[in-house]
């Protein structure tokens, strides 16, 4: 096979969801551990640095894409609304934004020389300001919707 009919194939929702979740996970995850205890890094075998990264990571990425689903269903979660919503969207606007987050907490730590724990309150910090944020814009997109209901 030819490299153009390999990516005639490709499933471009899995493609981007690979990228974001090495991006947005695995990576930073990996680059956290690396950085603040590389002994512990080089000790670990693949399985268990994935599972420390997915757990360094996830949650604030998880956090604000669950704050999405509920005020895009409205808060009742019901089958037929969670399944019309665009998940893959959601989660790669969460994964690039977590990523983004991750990295400049790693880059200010790297520059500045700062601990774990210094690192640690840089990313809960951008992590909490990142979860207001999509409260923020949840809200404002339910006036838009009221006002617009209300304008027919």
């Amino acid at each position: 096979m030819s490299l153009l009919e390999n990516t005639k194939i490709l499933n471009l929702p899995v493609v981007i969801s690979l990228v974001i979740g090495v991006f947005a996970t695995l990576a930073p995850g990996s680059l956290i551990l690396f950085y603040f205890n590389e002994d512990l890094f080089r000790s670990l075998d693949l399985s268990k640095v994935l599972i420390i990264s997915c757990a360094l990571t996830l949650p604030s990425l998880l956090a604000p894409y669950v704050i999405s689903i509920v005020s895009e269903t409205g808060g009742h979660a019901q089958r037929k609304s969670v399944a019309e919503i665009d998940h893959l969207s959601l989660l790669t606007i969460h994964g690039m934004n977590t990523g983004l987050n991750i990295y400049a907490a790693l880059t200010a730590s790297y520059f500045f020389n700062l601990q774990f724990k210094t690192f640690l309150i840089i990313y809960i910090s951008v992590t909490v300001i990142s979860i207001f944020s999509e409260v923020y814009q949840s809200a404002k997109r339910k006036r838009e919707r009221e006002s617009n209901s209300l304008d027919t």
